[in-house]
């Protein structure tokens, strides 16, 4: 299914080519690694998927597919290739401690904990699966367990930020706030744009009663990352027990918004564990995504929706619309063009497509998209401007 949105954004340009050779194995996984690499992983999977079949059971190919599959939220597809290829090596610790992500995103637990444990194992001194392993703990509410398999990570490689951060949250749940301080301290002196640890560090400061000096920390992390909902909260807390009662409130305010938006994903990403098929529930995500201004993850989700079904007008709508917010017309194009091939009367999407033949500076093709949208009824704004300057450059004048 992941191939056939791959083989749609992509057919435009292959037609134009022409004719070409047929590309090699070692070929295609190039090309694989650099999709995934722009983060365009439903197109790296179909290259690695190609190159699998003219090089069957390549361990870097498998290994390779499988970290796409998961960054694309796959998660059957890369247990299943992460399986296959420890079927092919036993003794590929990083597979064993990808496929125990991959586990813990199925919220399959002890499966996860079996290979981390195999990992660990082979290899004593592999980092990666001991900070790991502190995520599974953490997340089973093993808060002993998890700061011991973090300090043996940072004994192994005290420079890890991220774990840094993660023991820092652990500390916290065990209700251990200097040692908490510390270590979100370290982090951000290894990392100064690590968010989450600038918001661990306002947190720790808040249960201390240090309001004044949580206040820059919190500040500073949403500066790096505005969707942070609990440094939200205690910003507004904090800001309340200064006297700033505006602020707070309005910081109290957005953390509300982003609670719901949190427990909306969090819903239908359950939901995905029971119907991984259901287009209409990647939708929602790229919805909500796209509200939160994370582009890259709404378009996954529309990707994934339009795999699943491939007569879903809006998802081809709002995908396209993604592509014209990056200044990618050519994709645009494809995308918006199928969805008023499914829905002749989509007045927003006939709006969408004019713009992206503006952008691709076919500006008859544009005026005609523009005057459909508005033979529909689209009420956008400055459709009717965007319709008459599409009419003067299509006769050569200034628009």
């Amino acid at each position: 299914m992941l191939s056939r949105l791959a083989l749609l954004l992509l057919c435009g340009a292959v037609l134009a080519a022409g004719q070409t050779p047929r590309p090699g194995a070692e070929e295609l996984f190039r090309r694989g690694q650099e999709l995934a690499g722009r983060h365009r992983y439903a197109e790296a999977i179909l290259a690695f998927e190609q190159a699998l079949r003219l090089q069957p059971d390549q361990p870097n190919v498998l290994f390779a597919l499988g970290s796409a599959a998961f960054q694309y939220d796959d998660h059957p597809r890369a247990a299943e290739v992460y399986q296959r290829l420890l079927t092919l090596d036993p003794g590929h610790v990083s597979a064993h401690h990808n496929l125990a992500a991959v586990y813990v995103a199925m919220e399959r637990f002890d499966q996860a904990q079996a290979e981390l444990a195999e990992a660990v194992r082979r290899d004593p001194t592999y980092v990666l699966a001991h900070d790991r392993l502190g995520q599974l703990h953490f997340r089973k509410g093993e808060y002993e367990l998890a700061a011991a398999a973090y300090q043996r990570a940072l004994d192994l490689d005290s420079t890890r930020a991220d774990t840094w951060y993660h023991l820092g949250e652990t500390r916290q749940k065990l209700l251990q706030d200097g040692t908490a301080l510390a270590a979100y301290r370290r982090c951000l002196d290894l990392d100064s744009t690590f968010a989450p640890a600038a918001a661990g560090l306002g947190a720790a400061l808040c249960r201390q009663k240090r309001y004044a000096e949580a206040i820059p920390p919190l500040e500073r992390a949403l500066r790096l990352d505005p969707l942070l909902t609990r440094a939200f909260f205690n910003l507004g807390n904090a800001y309340l027990r200064e006297g700033q009662r505006e602020k707070g409130q309005q910081a109290l305010e957005t953390a509300a918004r982003l609670e719901k938006q949190d427990t909306r994903i969090d819903e239908l990403q359950y939901g995905l564990l029971s119907y991984p098929e259901k287009a209409e529930l990647y939708f929602d995500l790229g919805l909500l995504y796209g509200q939160r201004g994370e582009l890259g993850k709404a378009r996954i989700k529309y990707e994934q929706a339009i795999a699943r079904d491939s007569t879903l007008a809006p998802a081809f709508l709002n995908l396209g619309n993604l592509y014209l917010r990056t200044r990618h017309p050519d994709q645009a194009l494809v995308l918006l063009s199928r969805a008023v091939q499914l829905d002749s009367t989509y007045a927003l999407a006939w709006g969408s497509l004019g713009h992206a033949y503006m952008m691709r500076q076919q500006y008859p093709a544009a005026q005609a998209a523009y005057q459909k949208a508005l033979d529909l009824g689209a009420d956008t704004p400055n459709l009717e401007e965007a319709a008459q300057a599409a009419a003067r450059l299509a006769r050569g004048e200034a628009p």
